[in-house]
């Protein structure tokens, strides 16, 4: 029979074993965690294979954004990056589909209608060389004009300046608030325009043009320029100033807008497809192989220092059917040059 003292001994012992086994298990199982964690670091899950699903890609037309032409005219590069190196990139990258509106009857009769919700109230005048492009007319001022694209309302508006007294300019944010105000009041209130990136240029005229100045207190205009925000954490860029307004402070509405911009097609992010990238090296070497895209050089010369190097979506001026990646490449001398991502075997 066993006595009262060896069953308190043996319950003490019983004890012990379970909290020692349980911290076992426990440090157990979290050293197993651990090592799957390590593990998963070190041998990722290869990435998913690009769905390709678009078919071949129209070849990205640089060219009607009037950028300067091929790279081929500058002899030599070199890279001056962070670290002296080119990024990573992914191997593929999403490009998205961009729906557009076909022509239709009542097309002509909704963009007079907007026309004269504008201030243009005179008729439809047919734009020389494209059918689908009308002009409109202020009738107190004859100078200042509309032409409006009936496919899609992109519109364009320039005006005369006359030069007179008028307030100096508000600050930089009430300068853009007045601008998105404009586009909103004719339902030009695309989200992710209105809540983008805004560059306001301070302008002075003289000698018959609009200057820059380096701040709005020597400035009697401003020219708003907006640009979309990041779409997959890339920024969206393009080679001309797809929407932006040039305007004083006049009070006067139809002297306020000096010249106006709206470019914009649609990106329907629910429909994309992924695609296999160049490498970053492989599209330094073609931009040295002068297959690159010169965009920018304000200060023109033999040779280039590149700076930076980043991914981008393209923002055409002109209807594309797709939104694709381009790599580019900004250096010293306002230099800026544009090599797309996609690989040539995915590209017609």
């Amino acid at each position: 029979m066993i006595t009262l003292t060896a069953a308190s001994s043996l319950t003490r012992k019983s004890i012990n074993f379970t909290v020692i086994a349980v911290i076992a298990l426990i440090f157990l199982k979290f050293s197993l965690s651990l090592a799957l964690a390590y593990w998963k670091a070190a041998h990722p899950p290869p990435p998913a294979p690009p769905t390709v699903a678009f078919g071949k890609l129209s070849r990205i037309d640089f060219t009607a954004n009037n950028n300067q032409g091929l790279t081929a005219s500058i002899s030599a590069y070199k890279i001056e990056t962070v670290g002296n190196v080119l990024p990573p990139t992914p191997d593929t990258g999403k490009i998205y589909f961009m729906p557009h509106t076909p022509p239709n009857l009542l097309a002509l009769e909704r963009a007079t209608e907007l026309a004269h919700k504008m201030n243009f109230g005179s008729e439809a005048i047919p734009v020389a060389g494209n059918k689908n492009q009308y002009k409109f007319l202020d009738l107190k001022n004859f100078q200042h004009q509309l032409i409006i694209d009936t496919t899609n309302n992109n519109f364009s508006i320039k005006n005369s300046y006359v030069e007179e007294e008028i307030s100096p300019l508000p600050p930089k944010e009430k300068i853009i608030e007045t601008a998105k105000n404009f586009l909103s009041s004719y339902g030009f209130n695309k989200e992710d325009l209105l809540n983008g990136n805004f560059q306001v240029v301070p302008l002075i005229y003289q000698d018959g043009d609009f200057n820059e100045v380096p701040s709005l207190a020597e400035a009697n205009a401003s020219r708003i320029i907006f640009s979309r925000g990041l779409l997959d954490e890339y920024p969206i860029v393009n080679s001309a100033n797809l929407v932006y307004l040039l305007q004083t402070n006049n009070t006067d509405p139809g002297k306020r807008i000096i010249e106006a911009n709206y470019i914009y097609y649609p990106i329907d992010k629910q429909t994309s497809a992924t695609y296999p990238l160049k490498t970053a090296s492989l599209a330094y070497e073609e931009l040295k192989a002068g297959k690159g895209f010169l965009n920018k050089f304000t200060a023109p010369q033999d040779s280039v220092v590149i700076r930076k190097v980043y991914l981008a979506y393209f923002d055409s001026e002109k209807p594309q059917p797709y939104l694709q990646l381009i790599f580019v490449f900004e250096g010293d001398g306002g230099f800026q040059a544009f090599v797309p991502a996609v690989t040539s075997e995915w590209v017609q």
